[in-house]
C-alpha cells in the first residue's frame, strides 16, 4: 500500500506557506508531521513585533484551508520543525500556560477533521481552534531565553571533543 497522506500534506503545506509568505509573513518553514495524524501544522517564523503570532493565526484560521485545521504550533525560525523532538521541546520549554495557549471562541466553523467534536457541535457545525505560541517573546534578552538541551549546548567544547574522539573506545 502506498500512503499518499504525507506527500499530499507536504504539497498542501508548500502551497499554504507560499500564500502566507506572499502576504508578507516571515515564515521560514511549514511542516505537518505524520506523527500528528497530519492535522497539526508546525510553522517556524521570525517574530517581528509583539502580537505577530496572534495576527498570523487569525489569518490562517480565516482562510478556506482552515476547514482542515483545528490546531497550530508556531515556533521560532531556528527550530528544526522536521525534528518532532525539537518541536516537542519547544512546546514544553517556551509555552507559557496562561499567555501562549490560545483557544478560539466556540463560534468558529467546525473543521472537517474535528475528532473531538460533540454531537451538539457537529449538529450546529461550530467548534474551536487551538494555537500554541512556542516563540520567544521579542522583548526577551538573549540571556533570558531557555537554552536548548542537547549535546552541542549542554557541554563544553572540550568535553564534546573528548567524547567524539573517544566514542569508539567507549564502546559506541
Amino acid at each position: 500500500n502506498i500512503n499518499c497522506t504525507v506527500p499530499l500534506m507536504w504539497l498542501v503545506g508548500l502551497i499554504f506557506k507560499f500564500a502566507l509568505v506572499n502576504q508578507g509573513y516571515p515564515i521560514k518553514k511549514l511542516c505537518i508531521p505524520p506523527e500528528s495524524r497530519c492535522i497539526l501544522p508546525v510553522i517556524s517564523t521570525d517574530v517581528p513585533y509583539p502580537g505577530y503570532v496572534a495576527n498570523l493565526t487569525s489569518r490562517i484560521f480565516s482562510v478556506g484551508f482552515s476547514s482542515w485545521l483545528d490546531n497550530l504550533v508556531v515556533v521560532d525560525s531556528e527550530v528544526d520543525i522536521l525534528d518532532t523532538g525539537d518541536v516537542f521541546e519547544e512546546m514544553m520549554v517556551r509555552t507559557h500556560p496562561l499567555r501562549d495557549i490560545h483557544v478560539s471562541p466556540r463560534i468558529t466553523p467546525l473543521s472537517a477533521i474535528a475528532y473531538f467534536a460533540t454531537e451538539e457541535e457537529k449538529k450546529r457545525a461550530y467548534g474551536c481552534n487551538l494555537t500554541l505560541d512556542c516563540t520567544t517573546p521579542p522583548h526577551w534578552k538573549e540571556e533570558d531565553r531557555p537554552q536548548r538541551v542537547d549535546f552541542e549546548n549542554s557541554y563544553s567544547k572540550e568535553l564534546q571533543n573528548w567524547v567524539l574522539d573517544n566514542w569508539k573506545d567507549l564502546g559506541f
